[in-house]
């Protein structure tokens, strides 16, 4: 009666340590899915936000070049700008 008790015991242990290694096994694949979709999605925004820039950068180029003076006078009056905050901040 005591060593069907134990083998019992013994059964319960077994299949208790094979459901957890399964779940384990299980979430551990579920992580490295997870983890390969954010890289990839971040990869794709990285790439987005890449052409983007360079855009924005094509985009400036191109209205500097179409009109240097405007150009000229906005990025002195955001100079000044900037330089106002700032001087008016370390006063305070």
């Amino acid at each position: 009666m005591e060593e069907q008790m134990e083998q019992r015991k013994e059964a319960a242990f077994e299949n208790a340590k094979e459901q957890i290694s399964d779940a384990a096994d299980r979430l551990k694949a579920k992580s490295r899915e997870a983890w390969e979709y954010a890289k990839e999605k971040s990869h794709e925004k990285w790439e987005d936000a890449r052409a983007q820039g360079e855009q924005f950068w094509d985009d400036t180029q191109r209205i500097v070049q179409k009109h240097p003076g405007r150009a000229l006078a906005i990025s002195f009056l955001a100079g000044a700008v900037i330089g106002a905050l700032l001087f008016s901040r370390e006063n305070d």
